[in-house]
């Protein structure tokens, strides 16, 4: 998670796609991973390696929303401040 938050702090997305696009990765991942328990020998090991990707995914989204939400912030004080 840490990974993520610092990825997702360092290196923002800028157009909404791309921040929905990693939503629906960060939620979809850990259930296509469970899936893949079903192979023999390898399953577990695939689904604890695509659900640590996930989990840094669910860092980079939890910081670009707060970096969304901060920036709308201000950019409405900024607005009130003006008028």
């Amino acid at each position: 998670m840490l990974f993520g938050l610092l990825s997702g702090f360092m290196t923002p997305l800028a157009d909404m796609a791309s921040r929905t696009a990693y939503a629906v990765a960060a939620i979809a991942l850990p259930t296509i991973a469970n899936t893949l328990d079903a192979i023999p020998a390898v399953g577990v090991h695939l689904n604890g390696i695509i659900d640590n990707f996930a989990v840094i995914i669910a860092g980079m989204v939890i910081a670009n929303f707060t970096l969304v939400i901060v920036s709308q912030l201000t950019e409405s004080d900024s607005s009130a401040e003006v008028s």
